[in-house]
């Protein structure tokens, strides 16, 4: 059985979840469903993270990358799933407060301009966090988001940078 390199597997982890929660956007024409104000709470209801590296999903490559089984990866990535049964609240001020990701609760500020939902944060370390999302819905009930970003990092501390392609939907309801 092959060693695990926790120090390259926590590595591999961190700048997998930075991608995920780091996000910009391109503009998407089909889409202009926003109907409604997103002032108010919201709750989660679902959310999708499809991750390639280098043009294969985030599990195989840590299969590869690690030698671990697909159980072992799956099971690695399994606290990874996003948000949690928590809710956000947009306040008319342009401020926000969430426990989406955790049960300590995020603050930061928020705009809404056409489709384009930025919303600024800080990090548990402190830093600032910005995440720009298309909106793909938004009506009395439902609010849908999208990121689909794509980066180079080396993820293998190889010396080569890897493509890594992240793509997040997320849907809100009230």
């Amino acid at each position: 059985m092959k060693k695990v390199n926790f120090a390259k597997l926590f590595a591999l982890l961190a700048i997998s979840m930075t991608l995920i929660f780091t996000t910009s956007c391109e503009k998407d024409d089909d889409n202009n469903g926003i109907t409604a104000s997103i002032v108010g709470v919201w709750t989660s209801d679902t959310y999708t993270a499809v991750i390639t590296v280098d043009g294969v999903s985030i599990i195989d490559y840590i299969i590869k990358e690690l030698g671990l089984t697909q159980a072992q990866a799956e099971a690695m990535l399994e606290g990874d799933d996003g948000l949690g049964d928590g809710t956000i609240e947009f306040k008319k001020d342009g401020t926000f407060i969430d426990n989406l990701e955790s049960e300590e609760e995020g603050t930061g500020t928020w705009t809404l301009v056409g489709e384009k939902l930025t919303i600024i944060s800080k990090d548990k370390d402190g830093e600032m966090e910005t995440m720009i999302f298309d909106v793909n819905t938004l009506n009395a009930s439902t609010l849908i988001v999208e990121s689909n970003e794509t980066s180079n990092e080396d993820m293998n501390f190889d010396g080569e940078k890897e493509a890594i392609v992240s793509n997040i939907r997320i849907t809100l309801t009230r």
